[in-house]
């Protein structure tokens, strides 16, 4: 697929907040970044869409802003999906070769592609990726190239991502308010791990912990396999939610505090000092610094010790041999690696992507999404998003162009 000066189209839904990135690729095959914006959505309560209208609202405003200011419409674009509305499963497929040929052609690989995305599922699933493990030929000899192979017969050992209809038709619904076509739907664990992971992290087993809002999402990767997904409904919000009852303050109270002292190990505390914060009778109360670090660790260790149940009870843990963490639930608080590597006993490494200078922590999903669409890891979704040039608005000129980056400068 020659991808040179197209577009990609990522939307992230989170628990708290929608993010659109819009990127062109350049000459060299790499992402240019040209718009990134993101606006807050009500809590999403354990990952649930209860309302997907109001999403939709919020993202149809969004994309109407990007015409606006870039001069163009957003027709189509990828969307995420959590782990906990997907299950993963293995099959195979094959496809004939045309016997005058004899060798393998990008359209035989598109139809085994095909045969197996049109498979026959259980009615309350929907096959939204898959991912290649091994291809084989006639022989049954596993092909490390397959295409322009020498065989008679293509076959395709592969994991299918499964969705749950109800929340697919949720985002379709969503999408199509918004007067947007879904490219495809993503496993955001999946993508994250492209920029999150190593080549030796994704070989030798790898448990890769994204903390969100009200989720978190647990998967594993071995021999260069996802090999096991889970999740949890519980996440940084949740220690949010602790701070707010235990010391009878409002949320947005409650997460300035944990911003403030954001610490997970009462033990680390260097000054235990007294802190003045506002109860919801709106009176001034104090509390120790020790306290607040209390609630935070507790919530914490209870997170991590619910991983780790999970993953001796289902016998994955035998295959984890290092965590990395990512996610805004917990990498903002000092010394959870700490709690990590005593709940779980492996190495622990945070992962900030501090490294990234051109987006922030919180833009990760949507830009792994990206990467994903870029080198065509979704062999089942492999276009890009399309964009047409707006009638109604007047496109940008050069000297306005120039305006908006030296305001989006001064303002950042």
């Amino acid at each position: 697929m020659d991808n040179i000066g197209g577009t990609i189209v990522t939307v992230d839904i989170g628990t708290s907040s929608v993010t659109i990135i819009i990127s062109k690729i350049n000459k060299f095959n790499k992402l240019e970044i040209i718009h990134v914006d993101t606006k807050p959505i009500e809590q999403l309560v354990k990952g649930e869409i209860i309302e997907p209208y109001k999403i939709a609202d919020i993202l149809k405003t969004m994309f109407n802003a990007i015409e606006e200011k870039h001069g163009f419409r957003v027709k189509s674009a990828y969307i995420n999906i959590p782990n906990k509305y997907v299950i993963i499963e293995e099959t195979t497929g094959e496809v004939e070769i045309d016997a005058k040929i004899k060798t393998v052609q990008q359209c035989d690989m598109d139809k085994l592609f095909n045969t197996i995305k049109n498979m026959q599922v259980q009615s309350d699933l929907k096959i939204i990726d898959v991912f290649p493990i091994e291809y084989y030929n006639d022989g049954e000899q596993v092909l490390q190239s397959p295409l322009f192979a020498n065989t008679t017969k293509l076959k395709l050992k592969a994991q299918i991502v499964l969705a749950q209809k109800p929340y697919v038709e949720k985002l379709e619904a969503i999408m199509q308010y918004s007067k947007v076509k879904i490219d495809g739907i993503i496993l955001q664990s999946y993508s994250n791990s492209m920029i999150a992971l190593t080549q030796e992290q994704l070989e030798k087993g790898t448990l890769l912990i994204d903390v969100g809002g009200s989720t978190t999402d647990l998967s594993i990767y071995y021999k260069n396999r996802l090999i096991y997904i889970d999740y949890l409904d519980l996440g940084g919000y949740n220690v949010t939610s602790d701070l707010a009852v235990v010391l009878d303050m409002n949320i947005e109270e409650a997460e300035k505090l944990k911003r403030q002292y954001p610490l997970s190990m009462k033990q680390y505390i260097e000054n235990n000092i007294d802190v003045s914060v506002l109860n919801n009778m709106r009176e001034k109360q104090t509390i120790k610094t020790s306290r607040i670090v209390e609630i935070i660790q507790a919530r914490c260790e209870e997170i991590l010790e619910i991983v780790n149940s999970k993953l001796e009870q289902t016998q994955a843990k035998q295959y984890v041999n290092e965590v990395v963490i990512i996610g805004q639930g917990f990498n903002q608080l000092s010394k959870i690696e700490i709690i990590a590597k005593q709940k779980l006993d492996r190495e622990i490494k945070l992962v900030n992507f501090k490294h990234t200078h051109l987006i922030k922590p919180m833009h990760i999903t949507p830009y792994s999404m990206q990467e994903y669409v870029l080198y065509n890891k979704s062999n089942i979704n492999n276009m890009l998003s399309v964009v047409e040039e707006s009638q109604t608005v007047k496109k940008p000129t050069v000297f306005s162009k120039l305006f908006e980056r030296v305001k989006d400068f001064l303002y950042t």
